[in-house]
């Protein structure tokens, strides 16, 4: 069985050769492949021209594009120069700006430190005289508050002099009013004369040319005497 087997494997492999070599004779006798293969071809060589063209338009724009690249670095370097040159300058005047404006604040600052120094002086010099005053007005209200006391002592020893003054006033008015209604119940009205030295009652004979009504006790001290015709 073994042997049958590798015998028939080389007439396998011999038919197989002989069937492809009897297929590409016929492919080639017939004229639909040949025009096929022939328009392959053609086709074949129209992209092959094409690709070249294409290959060639590419190149062209590849150098463009360098040229362009060159260009803009050209520009590029003239731009930053430009830019650095530039930046020096306002460097420059940003450099003077900060300074004048520094400068300035400092000015400032300086005036406005001595303007506070000025305040506080001033300021230092009202609280010590304040503080001289307190003093003085402390001093006073001590002073005033001894003399209030010694005012007060004053007034109570017054106070006291003054009731017991009081209580003899009032028993001298009353010993007065006693007088002076004894006086007035012996005390009456009477008349004078413009030249007589005498008093004399209602009714005298010695009236009939002028008569004074005057009272009697005030008559004797201005020194009337009582007429001994009417006797008052």
């Amino acid at each position: 069985m073994e042997l049958n087997e590798e015998n028939e494997e080389p007439i396998k492999s011999g038919t197989t050769k002989q069937s492809k070599s009897k297929e590409k004779k016929s492919f080639w006798k017939d004229k639909k492949n040949i025009a096929i293969v022939v328009l392959i071809f053609l086709l074949f060589c129209v992209c092959a021209t094409d690709d070249k063209e294409q290959i060639n338009s590419l190149t062209q724009e590849k150098e463009n594009l360098k040229n362009q690249v060159a260009t803009l670095e050209n520009e590029k370097a003239e731009l930053s120069n430009k830019f650095n040159s530039s930046k020096d300058e306002e460097k420059t005047q940003l450099r003077s700006e900060i300074e004048k404006e520094y400068k300035e604040q400092i000015e400032k600052l300086t005036n406005s430190n001595t303007e506070k120094d000025d305040k506080i002086k001033n300021q230092t010099e009202q609280i010590n005289t304040l503080t001289k005053e307190k003093k003085d007005l402390e001093s006073q209200v001590n002073t005033l508050t001894l003399q209030k006391k010694s005012l007060e002592e004053q007034v109570s020893s017054t106070q006291t002099s003054k009731s017991k003054k009081s209580k003899t006033t009032t028993q001298t008015t009353e010993s007065t009013s006693a007088t002076s209604e004894t006086s007035a119940k012996t005390s009456y009205t009477v008349y004078v004369t413009n030249t007589g030295k005498k008093y004399h009652s209602a009714g005298c004979s010695y009236l009939r040319q002028s008569q004074i009504a005057k009272d009697k006790n005030t008559a004797i001290s201005e020194g009337y005497t009582a007429c001994s015709r009417c006797n008052p």
